[in-house]
């Protein structure tokens, strides 16, 4: 919509306080998914320059802060670049060739100042007036978290690119600002919410690598039995090494599998630490979530909240100007709120399915535990029991976190805000 007005971020980012950025030390070691706003509003550079107020915007448009502001995101970037530029790019031969340590989507070459992303067979590097869509599943867990965390970090690069870019642009358009200060500070929520949104999206992606961690650690536990079992038999000649071979080599893959996904643990934090302000390796314990409560979910009321939320949406409110996109950006909105209304639904049915499995599943590890005691099943067997409750209970709490991101995307929805 054209009331996306390029400038108007950078209207606000006139008034960023440098002098409470530049004293501010943010030391957050433990991080809950509720405080996730709170801390955001408290630390991330581009929110506190956001959350300026709206009288010092319009005694404060002048250039002098729009180049202090510039550094500050010139060195958000950086940082966010650092994350992606840990590869070698082959540019002699089309298509491009880049070499990792791990499994990789988003490249960024610093000596060419560019973007590579993974298409097809080889590498393109990224048209700077667009943004590449999110990568394709490969199935292989630590691959698939590698990549997509490739893909976050590039967004929130681009993120921090658009803003830098408009400020040439701003610079021209102050006194166009002044008269539009309403659309300004409804653009000002707006970006914020997006920053902190994206925060909490990297706060239960943590989580979703944690729990494939999980599952390939016990998958690795039982097969390093398995294989103890088997070298003992290969030692007293029961089978012979060709048996052996192959089991080792699925410890290893798994090893290497389990070795991916703790780096994709480091990295998440990594990503959160930047957008809290702090060193990106700042040791910080992210805390399991609480689930959401019957009695929130009971209590939502779709027609009151759509109501409220439609007058509070900043894409109708910055199309108030104009009938026809008015009602546009009214439909627009009052769709995304029904989806979102409706995925609550379906991930709480989601989630009471898991529970309904995690109690078949305890009983059937209280089962074979009887079993075990009774010396009727090897304590092989009661593992492989055990491992499999182990994974239903991430499985629950999978379905929570689903929960959770279905509740929080209605509840900005209802502030107004439209991902």
């Amino acid at each position: 919509m054209k009331y996306r007005i390029l400038s108007a971020l950078l209207a606000i980012l006139l008034v960023f306080p440098f002098g409470v950025l530049a004293e501010t030390t943010p030391n957050i070691t433990t991080l809950e998914f509720s405080k996730i706003e709170s801390a955001m509003r408290s630390y991330n550079p581009t929110v506190i320059a956001l959350s300026s107020s709206y009288s010092k915007a319009s005694n404060a448009m002048d250039d002098t802060q729009l180049k202090n502001m510039q550094t500050v995101l010139g060195g958000q970037i950086a940082q966010v670049n650092d994350t992606l530029d840990d590869a070698t790019i082959d540019y002699t031969a089309t298509p491009y060739t880049v070499t990792a340590v791990r499994s990789r989507y988003v490249v960024y070459d610093a000596a060419n100042k560019c973007y590579l992303y993974q298409s097809g067979a080889g590498w393109t590097v990224i048209n700077p007036t667009t943004v590449i869509t999110a990568p394709q599943l490969t199935g292989i867990a630590a691959d698939d978290a590698s990549r997509n965390m490739d893909y976050q970090n590039y967004l929130l690069a681009m993120n921090y690119q658009s803003q830098l870019a408009t400020i040439s642009s701003s610079i021209s358009s102050l006194t166009t600002q002044k008269n539009d200060l309403w659309k300004t500070a409804i653009q000002l929520e707006q970006n914020t919410d997006r920053v902190i949104t994206m925060a909490e999206s990297a706060y239960l992606g943590y989580f979703t690598i944690l729990k494939n961690k999980n599952k390939y650690e016990n998958n690795l536990a039982m097969l390093q039995a398995n294989l103890k079992v088997m070298r003992l038999q290969e030692s007293y000649g029961m089978v012979a090494k060709s048996k052996v071979a192959p089991l080792e080599v699925q410890v290893k893959e798994l090893t290497a599998t389990v070795t991916g996904l703790s780096s994709q643990l480091t990295a998440c934090k990594q990503q959160i630490n930047i957008l809290l302000g702090q060193d990106m390796n700042t040791a910080i314990t992210l805390t399991e979530i609480t689930p959401v409560e019957a009695s929130v979910l009971n209590g939502i009321n779709y027609e009151s909240d759509l109501t409220s939320a439609v007058a509070q949406s900043f894409d109708v409110r910055l199309a108030s100007g104009d009938y026809i996109q008015y009602e546009d950006a009214k439909r627009s909105f009052t769709l995304a709120f029904q989806n979102a209304f409706k995925d609550i639904q379906t991930k709480r049915e989601a989630l009471s399915l898991q529970q309904d499995k995690l109690v078949v599943a305890k009983k059937s590890y209280d089962v074979m535990t009887l079993k075990y005691k009774l010396g009727m099943v090897s304590k092989m067997t009661l593992d492989s029991e055990r491992y499999a409750y182990l994974a239903q209970q991430d499985e629950v709490k999978a379905a929570e976190r689903d929960v959770l991101q279905s509740v929080t995307t209605y509840n900005w929805l209802k502030k107004g805000y439209k991902a």
